[in-house]
């Protein structure tokens, strides 16, 4: 393969041509996109079982799914910060390279993971060409590792060069029965994991998502506080209205702590015991706060600003979030 001479890497035409031509980067764009989808839905699904809706003011550091360097904002849904969309990519790639050479999009491609030597790489060296992945997809859609692949000698990208691999076009296969039996149990293992993340998802969702979703209700309360009386279950206000001024003044009623009690279990029902602190511009003063605060119920004492209520949970559907908040089914009162 030729080396690219320093006029010619920057050259659209000669990029090009040389992405047409090559026996890879035109199936590793296929594969990439095959996998992004692939990586997204998985994002999606953590988000649906771990994401919590965050106020517009935090909202930049969450994101429904990112697979190619380009977030997914989307109002009124549970997020997860970046962080965590990060580890989904990195585990994704990191373990199919680990166990199969390639990705499904790269095994569908008949592409494959290798040293420069041609031998297979260790666990250490996929994990760095996965890290230094989140790199090559900026500013979007692998732009950064598209455009150093299409100038080094071995088509690499940066997380290729650091870990010194390439990925090569796998034309026949040639492995022998065994090979195909050892594969066979690989697909077995991984069968076998993601039906326990699977299944580990579904029980906490019935078990333990109730929680975030009161989290996502209370910042949502807090981002709309004039919207109390809506149906929607993001927008309840639990506490007393607004208190509205004739210049047009408006003393809302944002959440300053919230608690969560132990969960009343009934036929496809949940129901969690919540107390609120809201904030009173007569009392609190200054600037009503953004984000509540969760802490335990014995340390919000009951006084004029603090509503004891429940939060009933019902539809059950893990495709969709896990439990629904149904119309009605939430209340509150003065605590005493």
């Amino acid at each position: 393969m030729e080396a690219v001479s320093d006029t010619q890497w920057w050259n659209p035409a000669y990029l090009l041509g040389k992405f047409m031509l090559s026996p890879t980067l035109g199936r590793r764009a296929s594969a990439t996109l095959i996998d992004l989808i692939l990586v997204s839905t998985l994002q999606y699904w953590v988000s649906l079982v771990f994401g919590v809706y965050q106020p517009v003011a935090s909202g930049s550091e969450n994101a429904l799914l990112n697979g190619d360097g380009m977030s997914l904002y989307v109002g009124q849904t549970a997020t997860l910060s970046y962080f965590w969309l990060a580890i989904t990519i990195i585990a994704y790639f990191t373990c199919f390279e680990a166990l199969f050479g390639a990705t499904p999009g790269k095994g569908l491609l008949r592409l494959q993971v290798m040293n420069l030597d041609g031998g297979r790489p260790s666990v250490r060296a996929i994990l760095t060409r996965n890290v230094f992945r989140l790199v090559d997809t900026l500013p979007l859609f692998y732009i950064v590792g598209g455009l150093v692949a299409q100038s080094t000698m071995h088509e690499q990208r940066v997380g290729d060069i650091i870990a010194s691999t390439t990925v090569v076009a796998r034309e026949t296969d040639t492995r022998a029965a065994t090979g195909v039996g050892r594969t066979l149990l690989k697909l077995l293992l991984v069968g076998a994991v993601l039906a326990a993340l699977v299944g580990g998802g579904i029980a906490f969702q019935y078990y333990e998502r109730a929680p975030l979703i009161i989290q996502s209700w209370a910042n949502a309360n807090n981002e709309y506080p004039e919207s109390h009386n809506s149906t929607s279950p993001t927008s309840f206000n639990c506490g007393p209205s607004p208190v509205w001024y004739p210049d047009g003044r408006t003393d809302t009623r944002p959440i300053i702590e919230y608690a969560v009690g132990a969960p009343e279990w009934g036929q496809g029902i949940v129901t969690y015991p919540i107390r609120v602190y809201v904030w009173n511009s007569a009392t609190n003063g200054g600037q009503p706060p953004t984000t509540p605060n969760q802490v335990s119920m014995s340390i919000i004492s009951p006084g004029s600003d603090v509503f004891d209520g429940h939060i009933r949970f019902t539809d059950f559907n893990p495709l969709n979030g896990g439990w629904r908040i149904g119309g009605g089914d939430m209340g509150c009162s003065p605590a005493k």
